[in-house]
């Protein structure tokens, strides 16, 4: 996994890891706090698959001379991003 890839992973799991245990620690009703890690889970994800589509994958952008992720890593932060989504889905359910 290349250095970028790593970033960027280390970034999702701390965004995530920081709004689920500050709202864990907020004092709130069990409904409550499901509804809040689902909105913040919701918004974060909605900004990194921005952000994941800025970055792009390293075929795509080596035409414009820019320098994305290697295919392998932007397909691995795909699948991490599809498996918060499914997340989000149990919560709802």
């Amino acid at each position: 996994m290349s250095n970028g890839a790593r970033t960027f992973t280390a970034f999702l799991a701390g965004v995530a890891t920081g709004a689920v245990i500050g709202i864990l620690f907020a004092p709130d009703s069990g409904d409550n706090t499901r509804r809040k890690i689902r909105q913040n889970l919701e918004e974060y994800l909605n900004k990194l698959r921005a952000q994941l589509g800025e970055v792009g994958p390293e075929a795509h952008s080596s035409e414009n001379g820019t320098s994305g992720l290697p295919p392998q890593d932007y397909r691995r932060a795909e699948e991490l991003l599809r498996e918060v989504e499914g997340l989000i889905s149990e919560m709802k359910a």
